[in-house]
């Protein structure tokens, strides 16, 4: 599960008084947690023998659509400027992912955040 909303301010003509807008919002489900068992694939993967079956390799593509989602949210977001005119950038991911979904794990093109931004 990946959810991303992107908030500015705006001053409406009625008010004064700047408000929180959002702007754009993206939310990506995918069959990746092994029910009953707790956590991704690619963790219990990483840490036993590689499962050959055929949920295990269903959960190992949702991992991967879920990584393209992100990629592409991403791309979609910066080119349209949403993050550089944001006041705010909310994000729910998961735990493991958390670094290569916001800071690219050393890609920059696929990160959210990059090292010359503030």
């Amino acid at each position: 599960r990946f959810v991303a909303a992107v908030y500015t301010l705006k001053t409406t003509t009625h008010s004064k008084v700047p408000q929180l807008t959002m702007i754009a919002h993206k939310t990506s489900t995918r069959y990746t947690i092994r029910k009953g068992q707790g956590g991704s694939q690619s963790n219990f993967d990483s840490s036993k023998n590689k499962a050959n079956s055929i949920g295990a390799q269903l959960r190992r593509e949702g991992e991967k659509q879920l990584r393209e989602d992100v990629v592409a949210t991403w791309k979609l977001w910066r080119e349209s400027n949403y993050i550089q005119c944001a006041m705010g950038v909310y994000v729910s991911c998961p735990k493991g992912m958390r670094r290569e979904y916001l800071f690219g794990d050393g890609n920059d093109s696929v990160a959210l955040v990059t090292k010359g931004d503030e």
